[in-house]
């Protein structure tokens, strides 16, 4: 034994051991054992972690805060050896966490849904096959707002005989939309009023064709632009309105 050792108590057991002075405050106990032994049921000072118990075996180690808050399934396990033997009992081959046992909602059949299914809202069938079955029958009928549903401004209206609803194809062979168009190309000299180019020039309404029904054949409601600088969508033609305007009221008719 080095003379430079020291000889104390052990808190827990009271056998004697050695260590070295600069150590002597800090050497409480003899082992890893009767420190670990003596912290069961206490939480440490300096540490702000808690004392919880394996999901397999049920033994109780000490995590540390971060590592319970982080935690989604708040199960623990001592070691690896428990967790694969966790695994190999209640997981699905393939797949970490635990699995749950559901009845399929079409065939009736159980199965183990996966847990990333069960946090999604997923999990109620038990194959491809039950999915289509149970898929056709949410959007079986006429009037099923999956698919016969149609914005109209801010309210929903469903149509019943499609032949009614006026296609896009349906306005340029319509003879009022015609004359608008002539019109409004010949009031901006045939080219774009931004860029002036005269290649693929477009009629756009500036207020648009679905919610203003009133202003549709107005001349003043309309302009010449190119393909490239005709906007596309709802949100860029609601920023463009208020120069397209501007443009508009220089050369009104």
């Amino acid at each position: 034994m080095n003379n430079h050792m020291i000889t104390k108590k052990c808190q827990y057991c009271n056998s004697s051991f050695t260590t070295y002075p600069y150590a002597e405050q800090r050497a409480k106990f003899c082992s890893k054992k009767c420190a670990d032994k003596d912290k069961i049921g206490k939480v440490s000072l300096r540490r702000n972690g808690k004392y919880v118990k394996c999901q397999f075996c049920g033994k109780e180690i000490y995590l540390p805060r971060y590592r319970i808050e982080k935690s989604t399934t708040k199960q623990f396990f001592c070691n690896a050896k428990c967790l694969g033997c966790y695994k190999n009992k209640f997981c699905i081959r393939g797949h970490g966490r635990p699995s749950v046992i559901k009845r399929c909602a079409v065939c009736g059949k159980e199965f183990r849904a996966r847990y990333n299914q069960l946090v999604a809202g997923k999990g109620k069938v038990c194959s491809k096959e039950c999915s289509k079955i149970s898929i056709s029958k949410t959007l079986k009928g006429r009037r099923n707002p999956e698919h016969s549903k149609f914005m109209i401004g801010k309210k929903y209206r469903y149509i019943k005989d499609r032949s009614k609803v006026k296609t896009y194809l349906d306005r340029r062979e319509d003879a009022l939309h015609k004359e608008w168009r002539i019109l409004v190309y010949k009031r901006d000299g045939y080219k774009c009023r931004i860029c002036s180019s005269g290649s693929r020039i477009e009629a756009h309404h500036i207020l648009r064709w679905a919610e203003y029904p009133e202003l549709r054949y107005q001349v003043n409601n309309g302009i010449t632009l190119c393909h490239d600088h005709h906007p596309q969508g709802a949100v860029k033609e609601k920023r463009l309105r208020p120069y397209l305007m501007r443009l508009v009221s220089v050369s009104k008719v």
